[in-house]
């Protein structure tokens, strides 16, 4: 019985550390996939996605003769204008 017992016991430290390196693996490569990752614009406010960019201009005489900047979420679709810098 004892046998049987230190036996599962390997095994149970087999399949631990097997898992402990397949966890390890997969986390390096997420790491990698997500290092390569560029956002595709910045933080929409309302659904919090990176694909906040922008969309089209409109000029305007006042404010300084800055254009107006349509921004558009290519996730929800939420626009917003903003003063170009």
């Amino acid at each position: 019985m004892r046998t049987v017992k230190a036996a599962s016991i390997r095994m149970e430290r087999v399949d631990r550390q097997s898992t402990e390196m397949r966890m390890d693996a997969l986390e390096r490569r997420i790491a990698k996939l997500e290092s390569q990752l560029q956002p595709l614009g910045a933080t929409c406010p309302k659904c919090r996605a990176f694909g906040f960019r922008y969309d089209s201009a409109v000029p305007r005489t006042g404010f300084g003769g800055k254009n107006l900047h349509m921004m558009k979420c290519r996730f929800c679709g939420f626009t917003e204008e903003k003063l170009a810098d």
